[in-house]
């Protein structure tokens, strides 16, 4: 059996955590932003940072001690963007199935 190795110590995990939460805020900002329910951007960045702050809690609860290394932080830190933008996109989702169901409905019909 695999043993389960901590390749960081818990201060280096928890300041990679919170650096590459950062980076992660900082490029969902700049490329997938997007608010939920055309919510004002404050409440915009509230949803965010508590999820961000959470799921990284938790995170760092579950890895504290066990997988210590770079791909629990990678993990941790972009699961609250993941879920996040998820739920924003969620409506355009819908409408691309709807979009393909017409299609396919067309193309039955020939």
């Amino acid at each position: 059996m695999k043993r389960r190795s901590n390749r960081m110590t818990k201060t280096e995990f928890i300041i990679s955590l919170v650096h590459w939460s950062i980076i992660a805020m900082i490029w969902d900002h700049a490329i997938l932003f997007r608010t939920i329910l055309e919510l004002s951007y404050s409440v915009y960045k509230l949803v965010l940072w508590g999820l961000v702050l959470s799921l990284v809690t938790i995170g760092t609860m579950i890895s504290r001690k066990y997988w210590r290394n770079h791909v629990s932080v990678a993990t941790v830190a972009s699961l609250p963007f993941s879920l996040y933008t998820v739920i924003a996109y969620r409506n355009s989702i819908a409408s691309v199935k709807e979009y393909f169901k017409q299609i396919y409905e067309y193309l039955g019909k020939e």
